[in-house]
């Protein structure tokens, strides 16, 4: 008992942590502290001797090798690709050891539940991640460029200073713009051979000095955009952890902003279904089921819909202005 109690509370508290963003940070370390409390308990309570006469044979659950990629990484006896996200929730590192449990059974491209469940401490030491590098434009090149990050230094590979091109297909996916703050990782072999790993919110990132470039994008992003989507009430399935980031692109367009996580009862999703004049899947974030039943729902009430497997709101954006007949 004790034992099924410790897993099920541990689930719970890997569960919660799914879904952190930097609007809920305060009240989750506040739950998962709660968890942890009830687990030390737990612990500590006295286990009764229990003499199995026909004892059944304890099955282990599988493992599987983590490799790191420049963005994400692989388990390669299962083809399956650990998104960036996943690996800093849980700080995995090449050689891990994690749990595996699939959660769309019929889906052509499967998706998978994935905890941690031995660490190893290894490092790939072929890839070289930078961290916290400043995004400007460069004229010259054509191209988004990094030469510095956030705290002032200069970006140097064998101590002479460098300009990375970032790659343009990373560009998009992530709606890059001057002034963001980004991961980027290459291989030591061949420099060239580069990713943007993560972009952040300005609330993500520790209290070091941000450059006057950073304010003055700031301020020049806020300026009045085109309300393509007033009157619109514009749905979003899943990808809650940029939820606050989607909704201000609708809202600051005139539009009305609705969220679904696909976990919510069906009865409350076909309400909030009905609501919308437009419907984006996040397809990545959302099971197959929930796709197919929200599919048929936007069928049948002729709600136009799409799903995209981009992040960048720049593609939402569009893509929502595209399913009302924006010009």
């Amino acid at each position: 008992m004790q034992q099924e109690l410790f897993e099920k509370t541990a689930q719970a508290m890997q569960e919660r942590l799914q879904h952190l963003n930097p609007d809920n940070i305060s009240c989750v370390e506040k739950e998962i502290n709660s968890y942890f409390h009830f687990l030390y308990a737990l612990l500590a309570l006295p286990q009764p001797l229990i003499m199995e006469t026909n004892p059944q044979p304890h099955k282990v659950s599988p493992v599987y090798r983590f490799e790191r990629q420049l963005r994400g990484g692989l388990l390669p006896e299962l083809s399956a690709f650990v998104p960036e996200y996943i690996v800093r929730q849980f700080n995995l590192s090449h050689g891990d050891l994690i749990h595996a449990k699939r959660i769309d059974d019929n889906s052509e491209s499967p998706r998978y539940l994935y905890t941690l469940a031995q660490a190893m401490g290894q490092e790939n030491k072929e890839r070289i991640e930078l961290n916290y590098c400043i995004v400007e434009y460069d004229p010259s090149l054509r191209s988004f460029v990094t030469n510095k990050q956030a705290d002032g230094k200069l970006i140097k590979i064998d101590e002479a200073p460098q300009t990375i091109m970032l790659p343009e297909k990373d560009i998009k996916d992530l709606d890059i713009k001057s002034g963001d703050v980004i991961d980027v990782a290459y291989l030591k072999s061949n420099p060239n051979m580069k990713r943007i790993v993560w972009k952040y919110d300005i609330s993500e990132i520790p209290c070091i000095k941000h450059t006057v470039r950073i304010e003055k994008q700031e301020k020049k992003e806020k300026k009045e955009v085109e309300k393509t989507l007033a009157g619109k009430t514009i749905l979003m399935l899943g990808f809650e952890p940029e939820r606050a980031a989607f909704e201000r692109e609708v809202v600051s367009r005139g539009g009305q902003f609705l969220f679904l996580s696909g976990d919510e009862p069906r009865a409350s999703m076909q309400a909030s279904l009905y609501k919308a004049d437009a419907a984006v899947f996040m397809l990545q974030h959302i099971s197959h089921d929930a796709t197919y039943w929200a599919t048929e729902c936007c069928k049948q009430a002729r709600i136009p819909f799409k799903g995209v497997h981009s992040f960048g709101r720049s593609m939402f954006v569009r893509t929502a202005e595209e399913l009302v007949g924006a010009k």
